[in-house]
C-alpha cells in the first residue's frame, strides 16, 4: 500500500502496549459506565424512569422475551437520552416517547417486535430481524429526512 510503512522491530519495542491496553480498558469504561443494560427481561413490563436509569445516557435492551417497554420522554426524565439499542429480542413490544439526542434507533436479531414510535426518529437501523411492526405517531416520520435501514 501506499503511503503506508511497516513499523520496524526496533518500532515496535518502542511502543508501549500497556499502555495502549490502560487507555483501551479506561474508554470501554466511560462508554459502558454511560450505559443501561436490561437483559433477559421474561414476560414483564418496564417503564424506565430517572431511578431505574440513574443518570444513565445510553439504553441497551437484550435478550428480553414477551415483555413490553416504554421509554417516556425527555421531561419525565430531565435530560436526554443519546442512544437506544435493543438485540435479540422475541415477541416485545417497545413504546418510544423519548427524542434521542442521536435520533437514531438501533434494532438487531430481534423477531415479532413491535415498535410504537412517538417521538421524531430521523434513523431507524434494523439487522438480520423477521417481522417487525414499525407505528409512527403523526409527525414522527418526516418524509426525505427520517431513514429506515434494513
Amino acid at each position: 500500500m501506499a503511503g503506508r510503512s511497516i513499523p520496524s522491530a526496533q518500532d515496535m519495542q518502542a511502543i508501549d502496549f500497556e499502555k495502549i491496553k490502560e487507555n483501551v480498558r479506561r474508554a470501554s469504561e466511560t462508554v459502558e459506565g454511560d450505559h443501561h443494560f436490561i437483559r433477559g427481561i421474561d414476560d414483564g413490563r418496564v417503564k424506565f424512569d430517572r431511578d431505574l436509569l440513574n443518570g444513565k445516557r445510553v439504553i441497551s435492551i437484550v435478550e428480553a422475551r414477551n415483555a413490553s417497554f416504554n421509554i417516556p420522554a425527555e421531561t419525565d426524565l430531565s435530560y436526554r437520552l443519546v442512544k437506544i439499542t435493543i438485540e435479540d429480542c422475541k415477541n416485545c413490544v417497545f413504546d418510544i416517547y423519548h427524542n434521542t439526542i442521536s435520533q437514531h434507533l438501533e434494532i438487531s436479531h430481534c423477531e415479532n417486535v413491535t415498535f410504537n414510535i412517538h417521538a421524531p426518529l430521523l434513523t431507524l437501523q434494523v439487522d438480520i430481524c423477521a417481522q417487525i411492526s414499525l407505528n409512527y405517531d403523526k409527525g414522527c416520520f418526516i418524509q426525505g429526512e427520517t431513514k429506515i435501514i434494513h
